[in-house]
């Protein structure tokens, strides 16, 4: 029997805030296991940041379930032109190369070190006197939601990566789900189990955090990418700005339908998409969101992110710089079949992320010096406005409602400039449109292969069919056993 040994040391990140200047582009300081990081406010938003920062690395959103790990699975990449490490993990080969058990072993350990450091966080928020708080209960509940929201979030990746295939879940146990500090051993859990913790984690965190993204700071959620990404809406204090780079009221939301739909939770994904799509997305009342112009979507000014529909995305101000460095002898040109799956005859904006060396643009620095496309250098997407379009679509689908299902998603396809409409009506064939759209939509975002895996849909490339089945699910690391 396995037994799972939680014994990480808490690391918090101190970002010291000043002044008006972005939190975001402070380097840490310090590193601190004392708990005179809680004796005032300005330690809690340290803490919480610290978390966000930790969670930008290279080891988890900053490469590997982004642009790394995560899409070589999912086959976005021309495999022959990978490294060692990544050409074995695109043929699900995760134990025969060291490096490569090495990228899977990182990503437990870090996770679950950020998921103790969200634990700690959370005790000592659960004591805390509100009235130390700048915004008092608004702002410690603000960061209590947050912190939870990010441990969701880390244990949701975890599942999703070491997890079994939903519709193959045969009730066995999965992971942990880590809720107490300090923590030694934590049983895992079903499937199902961590799921529902994942939930109930989610649906506090939205209520926790509603007050300052709705009320309070709303013109930080509802002025678009000046004010989520480029600050332009300065509040009493940065720490309330920037709510894109921070896990806002409407982003818990969205992982909320994606979590359901992860869980086959039809109803409830439904139920949250519709909710957004009617009050905040480009077609809904609100319209928070849109998808981003013609105009910024080529060119040499372009939004290489294609912001205005992100949600939710991690921050790196280094971001660029470390691309660059890890390409230093050759960047991995896309897929030949992206020549299938973005067709240039279609006037889809998304193939002007494709450059002519066949890579993708998104990790690609521009050089413009624009505000919001400069701003695009620093974005690592965690989810978008799209997804919730097309979690609706496949909602309406399910329940048989195929003529609003089609309009739905077509809608996205349109916002991204095709001039063609989907009107095929055969599950096949919806399903398929649907997938090649999260691979238009998602390349090198590290979204598709988990998708495939939730549908239980095989990866299909010119080349070869690639299962899904056990065999795409990497083992959870040696290290992190014992028997």
């Amino acid at each position: 029997m396995k037994k799972y040994i939680y014994s990480y040391p808490i690391i918090f990140l101190l970002l010291v805030v000043c002044g008006c200047s972005d939190w975001l582009d402070v380097q840490p300081t310090e590193r601190t296991t004392s708990e005179d990081l809680f004796i005032d406010r300005e330690g809690y938003r340290n803490a919480l940041n610290g978390v966000y920062k930790e969670a930008s690395s290279a080891t988890l959103y900053g490469r590997e379930l982004t642009w790394g790990l995560a899409s070589v699975m999912a086959q976005d990449y021309k495999n022959n032109n990978l490294t060692y490490a990544y050409a074995y993990a695109a043929e699900y080969d995760f134990e025969s190369y060291a490096q490569t058990k090495s990228l899977i072993s990182n990503i437990w350990s870090q996770s679950y070190n950020l998921i103790a450091n969200c634990n700690h966080l959370l005790n000592n928020l659960a004591k805390a006197d509100t009235a130390m708080f700048q915004l008092q209960r608004v702002e410690r509940d603000l960061i209590m939601g947050e912190t939870l929201a990010l441990r969701a979030l880390f244990h949701f990746d975890l599942l999703r990566l070491f997890g079994p295939v939903p519709m193959r879940d045969d009730g066995k146990v999965a992971i942990p789900y880590v809720k107490d500090y300090p923590n030694y051993y934590t049983p895992p859990k079903p499937m199902d189990e961590v799921l529902s913790d994942i939930v109930a984690d989610l649906e506090q965190a939205a209520s926790l955090v509603a007050h300052n993204d709705t009320i309070t700071h709303r013109t930080q959620t509802s002025y678009g990418v000046s004010a989520l990404f480029a600050g332009s809406y300065t509040p009493k204090h940065v720490f309330f700005n920037y709510r894109g780079h921070r896990l806002n009221y409407m982003a818990i939301h969205a992982l909320l339908a994606r979590v359901h739909m992860y869980a086959g939770n039809t109803a409830k994904a439904m139920e949250e998409a519709k909710y957004l799509y009617d009050k905040y997305g480009p077609h809904g009342k609100g319209k928070y969101w849109t998808f981003t112009t013609e105009g910024n979507a080529k060119g040499q000014n372009k939004y290489i992110k294609f912001a205005d529909d992100i949600m939710f995305a991690f921050y790196d101000n280094d971001l660029m710089t470390k691309v660059q460095s890890f390409f230093a002898q050759n960047r991995w040109p896309l897929s030949d079949d992206f020549d299938t799956w973005l067709d240039k005859t279609k006037r889809d904006f998304r193939v002007n992320l494709v450059n002519e060396s066949k890579q993708s643009e998104k990790w690609i620095e521009t050089l413009s010096t624009a505000q919001n496309r400069k701003l695009q250098n620093t974005i690592i997407p965690v989810i978008r406005f799209s997804e919730v379009y097309y979690i609706y679509s496949e909602c309406l689908y399910r329940q048989g409602n195929h003529t609003e299902a089609l309009k739905v998603l077509n809608q996205v396809r349109l916002g991204r400039g095709r001039t063609d409409t989907f009107s095929g009506t055969d599950e096949n064939e919806f399903y398929e449109e649907l997938l090649q759209e999260y691979r238009r939509e998602f390349f090198t975002d590290g979204q598709t292969f988990f998708t495939h895996k939730r549908l239980n849909r095989d990866i299909v490339t010119s080349i070869k069919t690639h299962k899904m089945d056990e065999s795409i699910i990497p083992a959870i690391p040696e290290n992190e056993t014992i028997f």
